[in-house]
């Protein structure tokens, strides 16, 4: 019995020893653990911000496009137009009347839409 009291102390601090060196070990893993998922959720981060700056630039890209592609079409267009006026050859009198014309068929149809307009004056 005595041995195992000389013993015991020493059994004691080598389990206390187990135990500290255990939850040292145990502790540093999660430190590792933790470390390596804020790096990996940084990396996501950094990913999906570079997506979205890739994707914002395609579509400025595509609405530069679309924008151009319009102003292309409206001054051809105008040029088409220009084009007919002049191939037409069109004096001061008939371009008048051109413009009468149009402005008589608006008043029509501003008629048509709002037909108590005219009741209300």
């Amino acid at each position: 019995m005595a041995a195992l009291n000389k013993y015991r102390p020493i059994v004691k601090k080598l389990k206390a020893d187990k135990k500290k060196k255990a939850d040292e070990e145990r502790k540093k893993k999660e430190a590792e653990k933790k470390k390596k998922d804020e790096e990996a959720k940084k990396k996501k981060e950094e990913e999906a911000k570079k997506k979205k700056e890739e994707d914002d630039k395609k579509k400025k890209e595509e609405e530069k496009k679309k924008k151009e592609e319009e102003e292309r079409k409206k001054k051809a267009g105008q040029k088409r137009d220009l084009d007919d006026l002049e191939d037409r050859d069109l004096d001061y009198e008939s371009l008048l009347s051109i413009m009468q014309r149009a402005y008589d068929d608006s008043e029509d149809l501003y008629a048509r839409e709002y037909p108590n307009l005219e009741e209300l004056d």
